[in-house]
């Protein structure tokens, strides 16, 4: 409802935003059939200018409009020079900046055809000798013009071919990897206790910090201060007797192999002693964290008892996600040639697998009476925005030797059951045009009729120009709304 909310504000700012201008807009009839027209791109920037008829001796004002191709904004510059056929030949007249992308120039043509050349913007050359006076079909046509398309998210697109195989849409559950999550588990049984306050999915750890004390106090087969105190005990003797046997061995009064042995006992003494020391602090026996990261399940609480190797908790750093899709047993032959994946997160953003880091890892080879499908596995960053334990949606899209025709998702606008898009006839004029769709990974929909390779389609904000056509506030021969 907030989406559908802003798109119809959107739609209601665009239909009222050209009257702030009105008194710039000196070229009313600037799409009629006398209009002259040049449309052209260069170094990301489009270049859509037009002009009434050009009439050799006649002033003239020519209109143009530079749009930076990789986010339909105005293009920064306040400077740009026309190349035209004037009266003493080819001349120049700088552009007057009237705002950002916008530019007049103001001339008097030398000739009736052929007079525009270029014009200079930037630093960047847009060759104008191929001005047309193109006519254009008035059915199912709206204007949408350049400084309108700016206000919102608006971009087009050329239809292209591309290989979109099978999709198979199903859903997938997220979870951490498996060299992403470490187990905390008890290293001696006893009564465990908490070493903190509280110890809650979702709180950060780090490598290193004491998560659990265990306690055996009072208990007779497995009392760890006993063990403890009997380790360095052990440790501090076998220090003793190597450090003696060493100094004795300098002047050959204990034998090489005498020294050896005291020395392996010496070893394997340390060894006992400092794993002890390490987890044995304050009189219990700490469980601590391998990995920073945040808790992601606990399974025990204050004054449990444990046995020794018993999981406490789970550790997750969350840096690399795994996806299981569940795929119907019929697509059992199609999943060996999975070319990608879509995924769609809660709040209705769609992610190639390219976008997300991600990686086909696995394919189920078998199904069982208890669970008929496929499980199939791809692993993802965390740019996704999604959590373990959630589910996405998934399209897996397998590869195809055809290519066919596709479009952007964003370009289909529905009615009444029937599918369109809105194709450019110019930067400024749009025609509405049925077309017969097939399938769609979620981004890309197949085209089957109604377009041809090479078209330029309406890729965002489709939705915008069916609502100001279905307002019939726009004149398919008129300029600008006014």
């Amino acid at each position: 409802m907030k989406k559908s909310f802003a798109i119809m504000a959107s739609a209601a700012l665009v239909l009222t935003g050209c009257h702030n201008h009105d008194e710039d807009h000196h070229h009313e009839d600037a799409h009629s059939h006398n209009s002259v027209q040049v449309v052209n791109c260069n170094s990301g920037v489009e270049l859509f200018a037009e002009s009434s008829e050009l009439e050799e001796g006649e002033e003239c004002l020519l209109t143009a409009y530079f749009t930076s191709l990789d986010n339909f904004k105005p293009s920064e510059g306040t400077e740009a020079v026309l190349s035209y056929k004037g009266t003493d030949g080819v001349q120049l007249v700088e552009g007057e900046y009237l705002r950002p992308g916008v530019f007049h120039f103001e001339f008097v043509p030398g000739a009736d055809e052929g007079v525009l050349q270029n014009i200079v913007f930037c630093g960047i050359t847009f060759d104008c000798t191929g001005a047309s006076h193109e006519h254009y079909p008035a059915a199912n046509v709206v204007t949408f013009g350049k400084e309108q398309s700016w206000m919102v998210d608006f971009a087009t697109e050329t239809v292209t071919s591309d290989l979109l195989g099978d999709v198979i849409n199903t859903v997938g559950q997220v979870s951490s990897t498996q060299s992403e999550e470490r187990s905390v588990v008890a290293r001696a049984s006893g009564v465990v206790s908490f070493a903190g306050t509280a110890m809650l999915p979702g709180m950060t750890v780090r490598k290193g910090d004491p998560l659990f004390h265990i306690s055996t106090e009072g208990m007779s087969d497995s009392n760890m201060e006993v063990r403890f105190s009997t380790a360095k005990a052990e440790y501090e003797r076998a220090s003793d007797e190597y450090k003696r046997k060493q100094d004795l061995s300098r002047d050959n009064i204990v034998s090489k192999a005498e020294l050896s042995q005291a020395r392996s006992a010496y070893m394997s003494a340390k060894a006992e002693y400092d794993n002890l020391k390490k987890y044995f602090r304050g009189g219990a026996f700490s469980a601590i964290a391998d990995i920073d990261g945040y808790v992601d399940e606990v399974y025990v609480s204050n004054g449990d008892f444990v046995e020794a190797g018993q999981k406490l908790a789970c550790i997750s750093r969350n840096r690399r996600l795994m996806i299981t899709a569940k795929v119907p047993s019929r697509y059992a032959a199609e999943l060996g040639h999975i070319k990608d994946a879509v995924l769609k997160n809660a709040e209705g953003h769609s992610f190639r697998l390219a976008d997300v880091n991600g990686r086909l890892v696995a394919v189920g080879r078998s199904v069982s009476a208890s669970s008929p499908m496929i499980p199939v596995t791809f692993e993802t960053d965390n740019s996704l925005g999604a959590v373990p334990g959630c589910f996405v949606d998934v399209c897996v899209v397998t590869a195809s030797e055809h290519p066919v025709l596709t479009v952007a998702s964003g370009a289909i606008v529905e009615e009444s059951g029937n599918y369109f898009v809105y194709k450019q006839l110019n930067p400024e004029l749009y025609q509405k045009v049925q077309v017969s769709t097939g399938a769609s990974d979620g981004i890309r929909v197949e085209i089957r009729s109604g377009l041809k390779e090479g078209e330029t389609v309406v890729s965002k904000g489709a939705v915008i120009l069916k609502l100001a056509q279905s307002a019939g506030t726009l004149d398919a021969h008129s300029g600008h709304v006014h």
